[in-house]
């Protein structure tokens, strides 16, 4: 009708989510993406990160023999 193209979101949803919130996450996550942001590259970044701070702790206590 006004030749808008709008952008399809596939968000798999369980019975009792609350659905403003997940639209507004869509929203938001929509203009961060917009704006240069990848959130979701930034997210997964921390994630590997602290994940090997936890395995350089781990095998840190694993050689300790004391």
């Amino acid at each position: 009708m006004l030749e808008i193209t709008l952008p399809l979101v596939t968000v798999p949803l369980n019975p009792g989510k609350n659905l403003t919130v997940v639209c507004e996450v869509v929203a938001m996550n929509h203009l961060l993406r917009y704006s240069g942001v990848d959130s979701a590259r930034s997210f997964n970044d921390r994630l590997l990160k602290r994940l090997a701070e936890r395995r350089q702790l781990q095998e840190y206590l694993e050689e300790d023999n004391e």
